[in-house]
């Protein structure tokens, strides 16, 4: 599901961040994350990416593969705040 998908992908950058703060972690642990996390996606990349497809959804052969409002998984709305969303709908609306 592109809700699931969006939040792994959101929750394992907060993982990676959190390592990074942890200084019981070890130093190569942290030194890793931290170099993981120079290209890994955030909210607003995400976001940028599934309103793309939003607007291409009938060309996508396999669907949509993230997702910033499903209304059946409430936890997007603390990534994607309703304030957010109002933009994405106008970009929805005029593609």
């Amino acid at each position: 599901m592109p809700s699931e998908r969006t939040l792994a992908v959101l929750k394992t950058r907060e993982f990676l961040q959190n390592l990074i703060k942890n200084t019981e972690t070890p130093e190569y642990i942290r030194h890793e994350a931290k170099w993981l996390l120079r290209h890994y996606p955030d909210a607003t990349d995400i976001k940028i990416v599934a309103q793309a497809m939003q607007t291409m959804r009938s060309s996508l052969p396999a669907g949509p593969v993230f997702c910033i409002d499903d209304p059946f998984c409430p936890t997007l709305s603390k990534y994607f705040p309703q304030e957010a969303l109002a933009n994405v709908s106008k970009v929805q609306e005029n593609p």
